[in-house]
């Protein structure tokens, strides 16, 4: 599959474009969201000329797996992480004015580096770690994007059409996905908005075991596509587990978007 480089410019998306490989930044305007690629993001990397070098990135600043990170990334499979650099003495926190920013519009600046894991010798069911790119906390620097642009809209998902397409069909959940004891379903938005990895695990049976049954399990046939499951909420809310294919029993992330797509929540 392709992926695009940094420096591309993509028909019908916002700008991303490289500006310079010396002092300045290169800058980068953000489209949709989605997760980063697994097993091609190596191979993505080694092609794109913005490592090692100064870039400015546009999007929404959210708590990750491996820490903050960027989404409203790329309009394809990539996603941006701020990992600290650890001390010596073993100990960081993340600074006060980090935390003041998370679910906000921000632009970040830092040396673009990249991270991968080998999975020559990992088994069909062994968990890997998703390859990424990151900037080291340290020595980035971020702000609060305050005028609305293209880059807000775009906040919209295109998740909702793409689950009416006639590429999923809705299949019934599978037993080894079942807990021993599910409870009533959960109907508040507002209970899944306090799901966090802090506390929790991308268990999939746990979460049904938490929130109940899903409203709907939908499967694609197509290569290497993404499967959901889907909680239906009366508030028009959507919750959206990205499952995987079977047997394996985790999820990679949860979102949360609005009755006309619109993201209120990422989680992964």
């Amino acid at each position: 599959p392709h992926y695009p480089r940094l420096s591309a410019v993509k028909r019908g998306y916002p700008r991303i474009a490289a500006v310079s490989r010396g002092f300045y930044p290169h800058f980068a305007d953000f489209g949709l969201w989605t997760l980063c690629p697994r097993g091609h993001a190596s191979e993505h990397a080694t092609r794109n000329t913005a490592l090692g070098s100064m870039v400015c990135l546009r999007g929404r600043l959210e708590e990750g797996m491996q820490g903050p990170c960027l989404f409203g990334a790329t309009p394809e499979n990539v996603v941006f992480y701020v990992i600290q650099e650890m001390p010596s003495s073993g100990r960081y926190s993340d600074p006060k004015s980090w935390a003041s920013l998370m679910h906000q519009q921000v632009r970040l600046t830092g040396e673009l580096k990249f991270r991968s894991f080998d999975r020559s010798k990992a088994g069909p069911l062994d968990q890997v770690p998703p390859d990424y790119y990151y900037f080291v906390l340290q020595s980035a620097s971020i702000e609060r994007v305050e005028s609305k642009s293209a880059a807000d809209v775009s906040e919209k998902t295109s998740l909702r059409k793409r689950w009416s397409s006639p590429d999923y069909t809705t299949n019934s959940l599978p037993a080894v996905w079942r807990p021993n004891n599910i409870p009533a379903t959960a109907s508040d938005v507002s209970e899944f908005e306090r799901f966090t990895l802090k506390t929790e695990s991308l268990s999939i049976p746990k979460f049904i075991g938490r929130y109940g049954l899903p409203s709907r399990y939908l499967v694609t046939q197509r290569k290497k596509g993404q499967d959901f499951l889907i909680y239906d909420l009366p508030s028009g809310h959507a919750v959206a587990l990205y499952v995987p294919k079977l047997p394996a029993d985790t999820f990679a992330a949860c979102v949360i978007i609005t009755s006309d797509g619109g993201l209120v929540k990422l989680i992964k």
